[in-house]
């Protein structure tokens, strides 16, 4: 289930951030808003929201509604309303399921919860709700709407005080449920606490945010007894805190003060990978600025003390199935930082290839040494890490013959990872030939793989600037090749490159992707006032490696 977070949810909570996000529900009324209406993002987000449920009413009892609801209509068309009627909420919420999930489906994006410690009358702790919407987006079209939503909150409290001195691991712990339905609320607790953590096992789909202190009562919790927060709760403190972070609203300080258990305590893949999730959307921004540098010493840094502590060598495929996950995880980190010591280590592994296995990988399937989960990794490094114009062409070879899906995608992805001009734009001229080696089912993917390398990325822009029409009418996918667009230039951090996408998209139509246009616009914006405004903050606090005060912000 913890997979589903970092897959799945945080990825479709990003794209839910922006302005030019949609409702999932949403009146179709022509052919081309089908393709609108089914995209990934709104699957991601409908799997939450059936998530958030499930957290409401439990497993078994969603099984059993979702079975009568099926079982309604088996040879008709269901409604929305069919849905309510299977689904039943606790009574003691006092709401019916239609009033409480309505507001998810008819308002994009989601809201972000601020959650505040405070004393009561009695010195009990009383802790105060306050929502809002959570947008990433610099300029708000929708400022004059409403957004509210019913939030159910799940939330654990902690910590003693003994007088003046206050033990945030003393005490019993107290788990407890509040359902907001207006923009503020409240709840009295038992006793004094320490602390409190709400969307417990990351549930929710939405932000919480806490005052500063809190999050120090929360780095003391996870380095002396991180298991009072399962690896869900542990990962969601992480997206909280960089989603904030990225926002301004909180500096880089919170997410790098966690950074601290990670690399002191903490061993579930989960945590890890939100915290690489996060990082790499930041270093996607910062790739080809000075600040890279720094940000790549602090992860060679911190990974060579994690890897210390755990006592492993992450290029060894051995262990338990969630080891080998997080080893692989770790190399892929390590390497997509470019640090040199994992780049040359995927040479290495390379090198053991025998040659005849790129002509016919079917028939040497045994005599190929590296192991499935590296072999990606090892054929996308190893390219960045040479220009040896064979070992390219070897990879090429591959892509053509082999009968494997997914190695085919692997060998393209590495094909798009070369430092070499020259290949990239060779690669890039094979979509234009007309006896195709590369089908048109692989242009996207040879085009992204082009693309996300900080060497290709310009190489990829202005091939889809050359070649636009081509390339949709040979696809006869616009809005395809427009999310190609969307992914190279999610990187661009400069007025000069956001004036070259409005004099593309001025040149140039399509009348299915007007939202991913504006999105792309949106992006590079966010990206521009993000240099401008938090780039140092970032800067620091994740350089150099260690531990960094918390200054009061």
């Amino acid at each position: 289930e913890n997979q589903f977070i970092n897959e799945k949810m945080i990825p479709a909570m990003w794209e839910d951030g922006f302005t030019e996000s949609r409702p999932i529900k949403i009146n179709i009324t022509t052919a081309s808003q089908l393709n609108i209406a089914f995209d990934e993002r709104l699957y991601n987000k409908g799997a939450s929201l059936i998530r958030m449920l499930e957290n409401i009413i439990g497993e078994q009892q969603l099984i059993s509604n979702l079975n009568i609801y099926l079982k309604s209509k088996p040879f008709g068309n269901v409604k929305s309303e069919d849905f309510f009627k299977a689904v039943s909420l606790p009574a003691q919420l006092a709401v019916s399921t239609q009033a409480w999930l309505e507001p998810w489906l008819l308002q994009k994006n989601y809201p972000k919860l601020f959650v505040a410690l405070l004393e009561n009358d009695s010195g009990n702790t009383r802790v105060r709700f306050l929502q809002d919407r959570f947008l990433l987006s610099e300029f708000d079209e929708d400022n004059e709407k409403n957004f509210r939503w019913k939030m159910y909150i799940k939330c654990i409290a902690g910590g003693e005080t003994n007088g003046s001195v206050v033990n945030h691991l003393e005490g019993s712990t107290y788990e407890f449920v509040y359902f907001l339905e207006s923009t503020n609320g409240q709840i009295d607790l038992d006793r004094k606490y320490t602390w409190v953590k709400c969307n417990t096992d990351f549930k929710g789909f939405y932000v919480t945010d806490y005052f500063n202190s809190l999050y120090d009562a929360f780095e003391t919790v996870l380095l002396n007894n991180r298991s009072i927060f399962s690896p869900a709760d542990r990962s969601n403190l992480i997206h909280n805190t960089f989603l904030v972070a990225f926002l301004g609203t909180k500096s880089y300080a919170i997410p790098n003060l966690l950074s601290n258990y990670l690399t002191e305590t903490e061993t579930d893949v989960t945590p890890f990978q939100t915290f690489i999730w996060h990082i790499n959307k930041v270093a996607n921004i910062i790739e080809h600025r000075p600040s890279f540098k720094k940000l790549r010493g602090f992860i060679d840094g911190m990974l060579n003390s994690v890897v210390d502590r755990l006592g492993i060598d992450i290029w060894e495929n051995t262990g338990s199935h969630l080891l080998k996950l997080l080893k692989a995880d770790l190399v892929n980190f390590q390497c997509r930082m470019q640090i040199p010591s994992c780049l040359y280590k995927a040479t290495e592994w390379y090198e053991k290839i025998p040659k005849e296995f790129f002509l016919s990988p079917e028939a040497f399937e045994n005599s190929n040494p590296v192991p499935g989960n590296y072999r990606p990794l090892v054929f996308k490094y190893h390219l960045q890490n040479t220009y040896e114009l064979f070992d390219w062409i070897d990879v090429f070879d591959l892509a053509e013959t082999t009968n494997n899906a997914r190695e085919r995608e692997y060998a393209i992805d590495a094909l798009g990872n070369t430092r070499s001009s020259f290949l990239h734009d060779s690669f890039l001229m094979e979509l234009l030939k007309s006896t195709k080696v590369i089908k048109i089912d692989d242009f996207f993917r040879v085009l992204s793989a082009v693309g996300d390398n900080p060497n290709g990325r310009y190489f990829a822009w202005y091939f889809i600037r050359e070649n636009w029409y081509f390339l949709v009418f040979e696809t006869s996918n616009g809005r395809g090749v427009t999310e190609v667009v969307n992914q190279i230039t999610n990187s661009f951090d400069n007025v000069f490159l956001l004036e070259e996408i409005l004099n593309f998209f001025e040149d140039t139509f399509d009348f299915q992707s007007a939202d991913i246009r504006l999105k792309i616009i949106d992006t590079v914006l966010i990206n521009i006032f993000w240099v401008a405004n938090l780039e140092k903050d970032f800067e620091d606090y994740f350089f150099p490696f260690g531990r960094h005060n918390l200054k009061e912000f």
